[in-house]
């Protein structure tokens, strides 16, 4: 997705710049996850949770040595 849509979609909003860029290009934007972003990637995060264990218990994916 782009930016573009995702602030149209309140996933994400305009944020300050950090006090350590400053002196960076001026052009650059800086955002953050809105409560309804945070929202949208956990339910994103979990729902790719689902389909690695699917894919293990397939036998199509190795367990992880972590």
């Amino acid at each position: 997705r782009t930016l573009r849509a995702m602030l149209a979609d309140g996933l994400i909003a305009e944020a300050d710049t950090p006090a350590r860029e400053r002196d960076s290009d001026e052009r650059r934007r800086y955002f953050t996850l809105t409560a309804l972003g945070k929202q949208v990637a956990a339910a994103e995060a979990h729902r790719l949770e689902e389909a690695v264990l699917e894919a293990r218990a397939k036998r199509l994916l190795a367990r992880s040595r972590g």
